[in-house]
């Protein structure tokens, strides 16, 4: 799946457990209570307005990941690297963020609140 353009696409329940997805644009994709599992998910993806809520991508290099708008409420992002991260608008309550790299990161408008 590199390079593959999934935007809008429904993706709710998928099973991408250790797909490759480098370079694919997830924007708007709803991917809430997809399996996520060692999917390659990177600063190549553009997951603007992406629906990640209670996806778990802890541990993750996201540095300088396109992430404007996305929906990540309850997700875990425990000991991810969002150095850089475009969070504008993100909606992060409830999120875990224990341990996240947030340097740099771009936070202008996002929502932290539970």
């Amino acid at each position: 799946l590199d390079g593959v353009d999934l935007t809008n696409a429904s993706l709710d329940d998928a099973k991408l457990t250790s797909a490759c997805l480098t370079g694919a644009c997830l924007a708007q994709a709803v991917l809430r209570g997809a399996a996520l599992d060692g999917t390659v998910l990177d600063a190549s993806n553009d997951m603007t307005g992406a629906d990640l809520a209670g996806q778990r991508l802890g541990g993750r290099d996201l540095s300088q990941a396109k992430l404007t708008g996305s929906n990540l409420q309850h997700a875990d992002l425990t000991d991810t690297i969002l150095t850089s991260a475009m969070l504008g608008k993100a909606a992060l309550g409830s999120a875990d963020l224990t341990r996240a790299n947030l340097n740099d990161a771009v936070l202008e408008g996002a929502d932290l609140t539970d």
